[in-house]
């Protein structure tokens, strides 16, 4: 059995530095990987700009354009991954995620770091839990939050719960990060994820 911890939060709530925490505090006593939907998207777009080179190859080169480029590559992420769940199927991401994590051993912990759909919050909920990261506008944009960003769909699509939150409210954990430091995060979360960590492998 695989335990998901998905992680969401409009941008600069702290979703990366928590993941990664929990990631080094988890990875002490179980296998751990992290995830991301966002991953997948940018694999399915290197493959598409460049499609006479390997997988591995095409992902280095757009890592190398978006790191230098970043703006120029997000509509491509935005427009291929919102394509795929319109016109494909809605869980063409999670499915794509779920297949990675597949490949992960019994008794292992899959941390999800970029959940924004309500769609991906319930499949987290199903296997596992979900953490909700909140923060004032204002404290975003301070953090470096661009307004115009913040604006668009993908980071406002889970402002109302999604129809496993209200079903199953326990496996949800939320927090608001305003004051916190990822270690103060992960410090205000331990307690319930060893809980349930105990839970789930006992």
């Amino acid at each position: 059995m695989t335990l998901i911890i998905g992680i969401a939060g409009r941008m600069r709530t702290g979703k990366s530095s928590l993941a990664q925490l929990l990631s080094e505090y988890l990875s002490q006593t179980h296998t751990t990987m992290t995830f991301s939907f966002a991953e997948a998207v940018r694999q399915e777009v290197a493959q598409s700009i460049w499609p006479k080179h390997g997988k591995v190859e095409a992902r280095y080169m757009l890592f190398r354009h978006e790191s230098e480029h970043k703006e120029s590559v997000r509509p491509l992420l935005q427009a291929l991954g919102q394509a795929k769940r319109q016109m494909v199927d809605e869980d063409y991401w999670v499915e794509r995620v779920q297949d990675s994590i597949n490949r992960q051993g019994e008794k292992s912990i899959a941390i999800i770091d970029d959940v924004r759909h309500h769609n991906e919050a319930d499949f987290c909920i199903r296997k596992g839990i979900l953490i909700r990261l909140r923060a004032q506008e204002s404290t975003l944009i301070e953090r470096g939050a661009i307004p115009e960003r913040l604006a668009h769909y993908s980071e406002n699509a889970m402002k109302n719960p999604s129809p496993q939150e209200l079903r199953k409210p326990h496996r949800v954990l939320t927090l608001d990060t305003a004051g916190l430091s990822p270690k103060g995060m992960l410090k205000a979360l331990r307690p319930f994820i060893d809980e349930l960590i105990e839970g789930e492998f006992e």
